[in-house]
């Protein structure tokens, strides 16, 4: 199962295309968008606002937060939902596709300037785990643009909203750049300066994982980048021990 998500700030705005078919060509015309917030120390869940023609379902900026986040689902699976649990619930596997997964259009603009697209979701299976997320952001940003920006996005099984760390590391030097505050259950975004993009730069996280998406503008253009866990640059049969092995000696030795 998977979740889509979205940015809305004073400086970019989002919307969704969500599709209504599986890889395969298959539809479920029961099937539509429904959004996921927290109140109250628990999960909302309604129907949203959305247009939709044949193939496709359209979710405007209006409806989009960096706190809630959208799934495919009908009136009975949601009314299957017992909302005293604390937990999110996977609804169905209409999402869950083979060999490639199940991704909606996420368009970003910029002031209703540039724009542009990006092929996501976030899977059911992330939102049961903490961790630490550990990328570079030398190639995916751009020391010439304008202005550029990290878009963190967590999604959390239990519904709180919880301060946690982000850090700018020299992975060189093994030491802290900058530490930044950013919250579970929400689109973060946050500015880098131009002067931390070198190829020693990384971004870790501590306690919460999230899908960073790498954003940078250039007279008023935008362009959007994302990056690969690190297992998938690895080529062994114990890859993941690898990269698990790796995030906890530079934690650390970082992060005191």
């Amino acid at each position: 199962m998977n979740y889509f998500f979205g940015l809305s700030n004073s400086i970019f705005k989002s919307s969704l295309t969500i599709p209504k078919f599986q890889n395969n060509g298959h539809k479920n015309d029961k099937y539509s968008p429904f959004e996921i917030t927290i109140s109250n120390n628990e999960w909302l869940i309604k129907k949203c606002n959305f247009i939709e023609d044949e193939n496709f379902f359209f979710l405007d900026d209006d409806i989009i937060t960096n706190e809630n986040f959208f799934f495919l689902s009908n009136n009975e699976e949601v009314d299957q939902f017992n909302l005293s649990k604390t937990e999110l619930y996977r609804y169905n596997d209409f999402t869950n596709t083979q060999p490639v997964n199940f991704r909606s259009n996420l368009r970003i603009s910029y002031k209703n300037r540039g724009f542009s697209s990006y092929q996501s979701e976030y899977p059911f299976e992330m939102t049961q785990k903490n961790g630490n997320v550990l990328s570079s952001i030398f190639s995916l940003l751009n020391s010439n643009a304008d202005e550029n920006y990290i878009l963190f996005r967590n999604i959390f099984k239990n519904p709180t909203k919880k301060k946690f760390n982000l850090y700018l590391i020299d992975i060189k030097k093994k030491e802290i750049l900058n530490s930044i505050d950013i919250f579970s259950n929400s689109s973060n975004l946050i500015f880098i300066d131009n002067k931390y993009i070198n190829e020693n730069t990384y971004l870790l996280t501590d306690n919460f994982i999230g899908i960073p998406i790498f954003i940078s503008l250039k007279d008023n253009h935008l362009s959007m980048e994302h990056t690969h866990p690190p297992h998938h640059y690895v080529i062994s049969d114990d890859k993941f021990k690898v990269i698990t092995k790796l995030k906890n000696e530079i934690k650390a030795k970082i992060i005191q």
